[in-house]
């Protein structure tokens, strides 16, 4: 066959595709999944003596969870020198922290797409972003069994019940008065 023969570059870009499909699977599997990492974050965070969270617990766990990027941004931005721009890990940090403390406030599970806002980022992003986190049920002593002997797999996650929990101090009504309010109730 001759190299520059119609066959030839026929074979050639057939090669060509599968080596890119290879690196695109290989790609995929390097990086993680949002859900399954945080699961994985509160699995191993929930102390093993316990048979579940109490709701003090939980929320305790949920700001260690919030709080879990801090020294690592507090790091970039001492590396950072004067005037200079933020790093592109920066961005995303700080852009997942707000995103996730938004998502507190409002009850983790019931966030808008963030990939809407991060679109441009998200293509240098080591991790995925996905749309809306879910938080495993870590009052149901059944649900933290399940989520003890889960062992990562992507299949299993649907047997873990989800549960949204919202910051208790976002709920507390305002206490402003507004004089020029109607009383309806009347």
């Amino acid at each position: 066959m001759h190299p520059s023969s119609r066959k030839a570059f026929q074979l050639t870009r057939v090669v060509m595709r599968n080596d890119r499909l290879e690196q695109r699977a290989r790609s995929k599997e390097t990086v993680g999944n949002p859900k399954i990492d945080r699961y994985l974050w509160f699995k191993f965070a929930l102390d093993d003596t316990l048979p579940c969270a109490t709701t003090e617990e939980l929320h305790s766990l949920i700001q260690m969870y919030l709080c879990r990027h801090d020294e690592e941004l507090e790091n970039l931005q001492a590396l950072r020198k004067g005037n200079r721009p933020k790093t592109g890990r920066q961005d995303i940090l700080e852009a997942l922290i707000k995103k996730e403390k938004d998502e507190y406030e409002k009850g983790f599970g019931k966030t808008a797409n963030y990939l809407d806002i991060m679109t441009h980022i998200a293509a240098f992003a080591d991790t995925t972003i996905s749309s809306c986190l879910e938080l495993p049920d870590l009052q149901n002593p059944k649900n933290v069994k399940i989520l003890r002997s889960w062992d990562g797999d992507k299949n299993s996650m649907a047997r873990i019940k989800t549960k949204t929990v919202v910051n208790p101090d976002a709920n507390a009504p305002s206490k402003s008065v507004n004089s020029n309010a109607m009383d309806v109730a009347k």
